[in-house]
């Protein structure tokens, strides 16, 4: 699956996940239509016990420790979600950042 994100500076892009991920942020956001944000922040998807949007590095740690609970032998970053698996969706070859 697809979908259109708007990134900081209202730059567009195509982000590709898997059926089980689509799953679990409908799931999400159904949920987060019921929380009452801070005024400021209610365009935030995700959103901190205090109500306010979260920072792109707190959840980068976030996405780092809990991979990390899951797989503790191998080193998972949040880049490493994308990377890898946009091939399987597209089927167009991963180009390489590094």
């Amino acid at each position: 699956m697809e979908s259109r994100i708007f990134r900081k500076g209202g730059k567009e892009s195509i982000v590709y996940f898997s059926d089980e991920v689509r799953d679990v942020l409908e799931t999400y956001l159904d949920e987060r239509q019921a929380i009452d944000a801070l005024p400021g922040h209610e365009d935030a998807v995700f959103l901190s016990l205090q109500k306010k949007r979260m920072s792109v590095r707190t959840v980068e740690n976030m996405v780092k420790k809990y991979a990390g609970l899951v797989t503790p032998l191998k080193k998972i970053t949040p880049i490493s979600f994308g990377v890898p698996t946009a091939p399987a969706f597209t089927g167009k070859p991963a180009i390489s950042i590094w």
